[in-house]
Order: C-alpha cells, then structure tokens, then sequence
C-alpha cells in the first residue's frame, strides 16, 4: 500500500512543541510542516497524474457536438427570387481501443511503476528527514545537559573560592590557591555562556529542520532511541535490502524500464479500433432526418524513417542504466548498515568507557577537595580533579548522544525510520 500523500502545512501556527517532545515526536512534527517533502509529494501528484492520462487510452472516448445554421442569398440572376435556408445539426462519436499488441497496456504499465517509484522517493525523503530531525534533537539534547555540567562546574569552582577564601583568612592557606580559584571560577563563567550559546543554536538548528519558526522555544523529553530488535549485521543487511525505499525505487524503475522496452517494440504495430458515431438535422427539429455509422479501423505504419529503432536503443540504454542503479544501490545499502552497525557497537562501549570515566572522576573530586580542607593536600589536586569531572561528564553527555545518534542511523540505513 503506497503512503498517503501529505502536503506540508505552513507554520502558521504551531501548538504541537508547546510541551516536552520527544525525538520521535518531533520527527512526526517535521513531517507535517518540512516544507522540503513538498518536492517529493509533487513528484508522486505528477506521477498519479501521468498514470491517468496513459491508462485513459484504453477507456472510450464520447465526444458530442450540435450547432444551428442559416443562410441567406442577396443576390441572384434578374428575375430569379432570393433564397433562404437553415437548420439544426447535431452528432456524437465512440471510439474504442480494441486491441494493439498490447502496447497501450505496457504505456499504462510503465506509469504505474514509476508512480510507484515516486511513492518510494517520497518515503525515501520521509526517511532522511527524520534521521536529520533526529541527529539534530539528540544533538540539543547533549547540548543542554551541557549547559547543566556547566552550571555544576560553575557552583563548584564557586564552592572552592570560598573553600581557598576561608583557609586563606584561618591562615593555613596559600595566596595562590585564592586566584587560582578565581581564575577557575571565571573561566566556568565562560564555558558556562559557550554552552548556552550551543544550546541556542542547536535548538534553532533543530527548528529549522521541523520545519517551525526558528524563534519557537523547545522542550524535550527524557526519552532515548529504540534499541534495534535485530543485532545481527547479516540479518540487518538482508532487512534493508527488503525494506529500504532507495531499493524498492530502484526495483520499480526496472520494470518501468522494462515496460518502457515492450511498447517500444510495439511502436508500430497494427491497431485496431472501433469507432460508433450518429448525426442528425433538420429545419426546425434536429432529429427529422438521423442515422449512424459504425465502423472498424486498422491503423499499421509501415516505415516510420527509423523511429522506431531509435526508440528501441533509448528503451535498451534505460533498462540497462536501471539494472545497473539498482546494483549500485543495493550496494550502498550493504555498505550503510555496515558502516551504521559498527558506528553503533562503538558508540555502546564508549558508552560503558565514560560512565566509568563519571564514577571515578566524582569520587577523586570528593577525596582532592576532602584533602585540601584537612591540610593533608594542594589546591593544585582539587583544581586538577575537578577539571577530570567536567571532561569526564563532558565525554558521557557526547556519548549518550553519540549512542542515540548511532541507533537512529542503523534505524535509518535498515529503512525502518519511517514505514511505508
């Protein structure tokens, strides 16, 4: 069952962000205002349009027509009268295909297959936009939850400053820890605009690619990315050649390819029609005098000049460019899922790396700091060990979003981001 084909709206007005979203939620949001799928539902309107007019040559046509005429003579030979004449006509017409080696029907096939095609092109470009929307939300995601260590660091070094203030006033401290910690406190101002700066523009990155006003504020969701059912790379790549839209248009240019190849050979052959047609007139009442016709018509050209052949070597030449896109393709796919599976195994052990990195990190902050205050260390220790927490925690909001971003991309390259 070919998808519905959906207009894009104009975001007029938005109501669908005004809660928490999640990444799929906004995907379903860009679906409905991208107005880059606009392109592809034009394609699929044009192709159902095409589809009509070829399957039209096999129905009947009717036409009708009927008028009223009168003429008059103003001159004649001396002693003749003048004359005057007129009257009502009217006629109407079938005509009916009835049979031409099939080519009409191979016409109506080929279109067929190319609005499917187009059907697969647009789930295609369904597709991509959602892994975009989806790479761009976990992408916001991280950036705000790095705006959130950014504030920790910040109430931490502020922590410290006043840890080296008071040492400093008992007289067991050091002068230099003082604006040490001062330096380390203006710097996590800073790092703490940059990451508001990058969350901003992920945000407005992510509108863009919903389709909404860049300006509308998002919230998102404690929401993370399905983890794949299938965790095997021969079962994944068998899965996308069965499922990924770029295959199925491939596959479906063949055929038109190769409908395209049968009319082609049936350019010039005999036709058969069968043609109905009745007429009346008269002075005053169109039907006084009626009758009809029916007739059979062949039509066979002989010699065309050689158009036929030229038609047969452009058919050829396209079934031919056809198979070879789909072979193509087909490789691609076998490559991005490869690619998309080993991408998602690393991300899953950096994972498991920087969640330990967290741990290890948050527990030497605590002993450096615990240190200090009892005089047994340097400040230079705590100002180290704090510095390992944020690259630490840094590392594991990368890499959660990094696992995200890997398992939207295998959904993606499977061509189960947006089913058919």
């Amino acid at each position: 069952m070919p998808p519905a084909i959906v207009i894009p709206l104009p975001p007029t007005t938005v109501n669908d962000v005004s809660r928490p979203i999640s990444a799929a939620e906004a995907a379903t949001v860009a679906l409905k205002y991208q107005q880059s799928l606009a392109i592809s539902a034009a394609s699929v309107l044009a192709a159902i349009g095409k589809t009509e007019e070829a399957r039209s040559n096999l129905n009947p046509s009717l036409g009708v027509s009927g008028s009223y005429s009168r003429s008059q003579s103003f001159r004649s030979q001396p002693g003749s009268p003048s004359s005057s004449s007129a009257g009502f006509s009217a006629s109407a017409s079938i005509s009916q295909l009835i049979f031409d080696f099939n080519h009409t029907r191979d016409e109506v096939r080929q279109s067929e297959a190319l609005q499917g095609a187009a059907h697969a092109d647009y789930t295609r470009a369904q597709a991509d936009l959602v892994l975009d929307v989806k790479q761009a939300f976990y992408a916001y995601v991280a950036n705000s939850h790095l705006v959130t260590v950014a504030e920790a660091n910040l109430s931490s070094r502020s922590g410290q400053l006043d840890l080296a203030r008071a040492r400093l006033n008992a007289g067991v401290g050091q002068p230099a820890d003082l604006v040490s910690a001062e330096a380390n406190v203006s710097d996590a101002q800073q790092s703490l605009v940059q990451a508001r700066a990058g969350r901003t523009s992920s945000r407005i990155s992510l509108a863009q690619l919903i389709g909404i006003d860049p300006r509308t504020p998002i919230e998102t969701s404690d929401s993370r990315e399905p983890v794949a059912s299938e965790d095997d790379m021969n079962g994944l790549v068998t899965l996308a050649l069965k499922q990924r839209p770029e295959i199925k248009t491939a596959r479906l240019n063949v055929d038109a390819s190769g409908f395209g190849l049968s009319a082609a050979r049936t350019l010039n052959a005999p036709s058969l029609n069968l043609d109905l047609s009745s007429s009346a007139h008269g002075r005053t009442d169109p039907l006084d005098t009626s009758g009809g016709v029916a007739s059979l018509s062949l039509n066979w050209t002989l010699f065309d000049g050689g158009f036929q052949s030229g038609a047969l070597k452009v058919a050829r030449a396209g079934l031919q460019s056809a198979n070879a896109s789909l072979v193509t393709i087909g490789q691609q796919v076998v490559s991005d899922v490869s690619q998309a599976y080993l991408a998602l195994k690393s991300a899953e052990q950096r994972k498991v790396i920087t969640a330990a990195q967290v741990v290890n990190a948050t527990e030497g902050v605590r002993i450096a700091q615990g240190r200090y205050q009892a005089g047994l260390g340097l400040f230079v220790d705590v100002t180290t060990a704090q510095a390992l927490l944020v690259a630490a925690q840094t590392n594991d909001v990368n890499a959660d979003a990094s696992l995200d971003q890997a398992r939207a991309s295998l959904a993606h390259a499977t061509g189960q981001a947006v089913k058919p």
